[in-house]
């Protein structure tokens, strides 16, 4: 398992701190991506379809 980060999802209280989360992550202990990449990874196409299906 490998922690993960969704880089387009963080927030931080000035800029540089905000760039600096992901880059620590991707450098000690995760994966970092963009939204786009986490729902591919996840199976999704990103149109928003997955929402209401049902199994």
């Amino acid at each position: 398992m490998e922690p993960f980060a969704v880089a387009d999802a963080v927030a931080d209280r000035t800029d540089t701190d905000h760039r600096a989360a992901p880059e620590w992550i991707a450098a000690t202990c995760g994966a970092v991506r963009a939204v786009r990449g986490m729902v591919a990874a996840l199976g999704g196409d990103g149109s928003g379809a997955e929402r209401g299906r049902r199994s």
